[in-house]
């Protein structure tokens, strides 16, 4: 989904290779190539040629910085409402990108730095939780390394009807060490401290947008549809 611009510059390097496919006419003789010679002298010739550079070059800043600020100003520009209270929530169901549907499973694996075996078992339980006043479905995953488990996260989402988000509504983790449960990092509810639902998944995804989660008086950006 990303577009690459090219630009080319047009040299007399690039001129003869053009005129070797051409027959094999001597390039030399080219009128084309003489004009592009002729050119580029002109411009190294030229008096006050440095002048110029010098201004092409503050221009060429100028512009950098105007870029710099249009990006600052839009990195403020995030959503901070969902309408998720026009909202009528199913806690089962599934749109064009996302599966909520009770005991479907995705089981990934593979090679971390080379060395570690990582698996990350996903499934949609036969079960729900009502988290801010909303019931959503628990989808459960669980992640390994070398066989050894070593978290156990319980999520919880929703469906909106009307538009086809998916909302998140936070997660309770285990996280394990040695078959022992050491901690509950990343942890969090819609409603509690202030934390509210934020979409998981766009039922229309859009070029450019920001995906964002909201939690205690702070936005982090976790997407970018982009790329």
């Amino acid at each position: 989904m990303i577009l690459i611009g090219v630009i080319v510059s047009l040299t007399t390097s690039g001129v003869f290779t053009q005129a070797q496919k051409k027959g094999g006419q001597d390039p030399n003789k080219d009128p084309l190539i003489d004009s592009v010679a002729a050119q580029q002298g002109d411009s190294n010739d030229g008096e006050g040629s440095g002048e110029e550079e010098d201004d092409q070059n503050e221009d060429a800043a100028q512009a950098e910085d105007d870029a710099e600020d249009k990006d600052d100003e839009g990195e403020k520009e995030f959503t901070t409402s969902f309408m998720a209270e026009n909202c009528t929530f199913d806690s089962a169901g599934r749109t064009p990108f996302f599966i909520l549907e009770p005991n479907y499973r995705l089981v990934l694996k593979g090679v971390e730095n080379g060395a570690t075996k990582v698996g990350l078992t996903i499934t949609v339980l036969d079960e729900t939780k009502d988290v801010d006043g909303t019931e959503a479905r628990i989808v459960e995953e669980r992640h390994t390394e070398n066989d050894s488990l070593v978290e156990v996260s319980s999520n919880y989402f929703a469906i909106c009807e009307e538009t086809n988000n998916v909302f998140y509504f936070g997660e309770d983790v285990d996280m394990y060490e040695n078959g022992e449960i050491v901690s509950h990092e990343g942890a969090w509810l819609a409603g509690e401290n202030n934390n509210r639902a934020g979409i998981i998944m766009p039922g229309t995804p859009l070029l450019g947008v920001v995906l964002t989660h909201i939690g205690t008086d702070s936005i982090t950006d976790i997407g970018n549809t982009s790329g």
